[in-house]
């Protein structure tokens, strides 16, 4: 992808290395997988990323083959998609996910790896529809232990199914 020098081996996994491992690529695409599709959403969902980085990242998927990029059809900016190869790869990145959990050596709770804001972020994105009355609205309120008191409260809205 892009003008990065390749590992020059004829071999599936090394293939894979070239597409996967550069930084945040795997996060972009697990970003658009749970329905991120705005530049916007991307840098909600990456907080730490850079806008510069991003964009270079994103051009480099679709270039790749594994991202789509349509002008939106209302406002400015993109609409960015995964693509099938796209979709194809959220299989192989949970799998590191699950290797990760069984095997990192890491702790994987240290404080700078908790962020209540992208927890939120990830609970809103992933609410359902199902079992939540559309007569009606209401507000859950969250209330995360352990972190600073200015993240420990969210409120998550329910309107309009």
């Amino acid at each position: 992808m892009g003008t990065r020098q390749g590992y020059g081996q004829f071999c599936p996994i090394a293939r894979a290395c070239e597409v996967l491992t550069t930084r945040w690529t795997p996060l972009i695409v697990r970003e658009l997988h749970f329905g991120s599709s705005r530049y916007a959403d991307l840098r909600r969902g990456l907080p730490r990323i850079s806008s510069a980085l991003l964009s270079q990242r994103l051009k480099e998927l679709e270039q790749g083959g594994i991202v789509t990029c349509t002008p939106a059809a209302t406002g400015t900016g993109n609409v960015y998609g995964l693509t099938e190869a796209g979709r194809a790869l959220f299989p192989v990145l949970e799998s590191m996910g699950r290797w990760a959990q069984a095997h990192s050596r890491d702790d994987m709770t240290k404080d700078e790896n908790l962020d209540p804001d992208l927890l939120m972020w990830n609970i809103r994105r992933r609410a359902t529809h199902e079992g939540i009355p559309t007569d009606r609205q209401f507000t859950v309120c969250f209330h995360f232990l352990g972190v600073p008191a200015r993240k420990s409260r969210f409120w998550l809205l329910f309107r309009d199914g």
